[in-house]
């Protein structure tokens, strides 16, 4: 009975024989080797060419990313600078505060400051979201309460409880809102609900 193994091991044993035969010195085998050592070499010189773009395409990745990690640096240094005038004009305001009774200085220090505050920050692209009087739009307004209001205010805002802020063209904070129902709405909203307890 031939299990199948008897075959492989006699090409094994073949392919032994056969290659005893291969003349070593003979011009076939010789340009065989030549070529063969040609493209050894061809390959060493594409290893090192490949390991020398590598360390190359690494160091040049190490500088771009010290770079752009320099350049937020400096960002951020130019914010801090131009921070502490606002806040030499907030511990003047707080000095003015404890030195006199009229509130109307104070509130008008205090705003002054404010406004210089938010001037500064819109030149590094940070805008407030318009809210009160606008339609409800959940991309820039969470609401925190639903309010009930004639008709005509249905869906708009009525009250903002915490400003939202835009950097860029990018949300950052979301307003919080409070959103007019109208009293229609609600009365169905709270029909529905009781119809579902029921």
């Amino acid at each position: 009975m031939d299990d199948g193994r008897g075959n492989e091991k006699g090409t094994s044993n073949e392919i032994h024989r056969e290659s005893e035969k291969v003349d070593l010195e003979s011009p076939v085998t010789q340009k065989v080797l030549d070529k063969a050592k040609v493209e050894r070499e061809k390959a060493e010189e594409y290893l090192v060419r490949l390991q020398y773009l590598q360390a190359e395409f690494d160091n040049y990745r190490k500088r771009v990313d010290r770079e752009r990690f320099e350049m937020v640096q400096a960002g951020v240094d130019k914010l801090l600078r131009d921070m502490l005038d606002v806040i030499d004009e907030l511990e003047l305001a707080v000095t003015v505060a404890k030195n006199t009774d009229d509130k109307e200085v104070v509130v008008n220090g205090v705003q002054m400051v404010l406004k210089k505050l938010h001037i500064l920050l819109d030149k590094e692209g940070l805008t407030s979201i318009d809210a009160i009087g606008e339609d409800y739009n959940p991309v820039f307004h969470e609401v925190i309460q639903q309010v009930p209001v004639d008709d005509t205010l249905d869906g708009k805002i009525v009250e903002e409880v915490r400003k939202g802020y835009i950097l860029r063209g990018k949300v950052i904070r979301a307003s919080m809102v409070k959103v007019g129902v109208s009293a229609k709405k609600l009365k169905n909203n709270n029909s529905e609900v009781l119809d579902k307890n029921e």
